[in-house]
């Protein structure tokens, strides 16, 4: 069944003729993709959407942190749900990452450790607002609440990675302190993060060597090309898929072995 909802749906008293921004609930998938509506438009409705969604598409939309929050509430109560893809959104700071992750988080904590979100695809994402939003998309990942997060094309300085790796060790002990054991491993997709040099990927080599990892994509990295060592040792050691490295030929673990979440 497909549901197409107008702006003048949410909007009070508008009058945007036949120009007008529309979206679409098709089954069990919301596409936004390139709608006019701004930050405060999006949080009006996301209160009103099916909890049964599994897919939401905001990419190159204008949502910031008002309609991040409102995703952030909407999450709690959203078990169905397996991916938010927020390609080149340029509003997205800090303050919502924030929203997003922590929303993820309680729908984990609520279900007992048993739902996380899926792929949060933030392709293209701008370092807006510090590395605050790059911890809580670390501590989702170590909590479980993600299992597959998309940076790729995003410009990730060696201190955001740093933050990354700090969020998911905190997601990972706030879990353990709750009794919530994570099962659940990540996959992180870094390519094209051409500023991501060997010291931002050293502070990932814990991850990798400790299994927290089933997959590890670094296409068109090309600063990272004297890090293969240490990073193919370490995936090898934990059977992470590691993916980009070289001549582009994955390491650590093969495709045809067993790499599942």
């Amino acid at each position: 069944m497909s549901v197409s909802y107008f702006a003048h749906d949410f909007r009070d008293n508008a009058t945007l003729g036949s120009d007008m921004p529309s979206f679409h609930v098709d089954g069990d998938s919301l596409d936004c993709a390139c709608s006019k509506f701004d930050d405060t438009d999006f949080a009006k409705f996301i209160p009103q959407l099916p909890t049964s969604l599994k897919h939401l598409n905001f990419s190159a939309t204008a949502i910031g942190s008002k309609t991040s929050a409102a995703i952030g509430l909407w999450l709690r109560n959203s078990v169905e749900l397996r991916s938010i893809t927020l390609h080149h959104c340029p509003m997205l700071d800090s303050q919502s990452l924030g929203a997003l992750c922590e929303g993820a988080i309680t729908l984990t904590k609520i279900s007992g450790g048993k739902h996380d979100i899926g792929t949060l695809d933030l392709t293209g994402l701008l370092p807006l607002g510090g590395v605050d939003g790059y911890f809580a998309i670390g501590r989702a990942l170590g909590a479980g609440s993600i299992s597959e997060c998309n940076l790729s094309d995003s410009y990730l300085a060696d201190v955001m990675m740093e933050a990354i790796v700090k969020g998911f060790l905190d997601g990972r002990r706030s879990m353990e302190a709750l009794s919530l054991r994570v099962h659940r491993k990540s996959a992180l997709i870094l390519d094209g993060c051409r500023a991501l040099t060997p010291a931002g990927m050293a502070h990932l080599l814990p991850l990798l060597s400790g299994g927290m990892l089933r997959r590890l994509s670094l296409y068109r990295c090309p600063l990272l090309h004297e890090a293969i060592g240490d990073i193919d040792a370490a995936a090898a050691r934990s059977h992470t898929l590691c993916e980009g490295l070289g001549e582009g030929e994955g390491s650590g673990i093969t495709d045809s072995d067993d790499y599942s979440r």
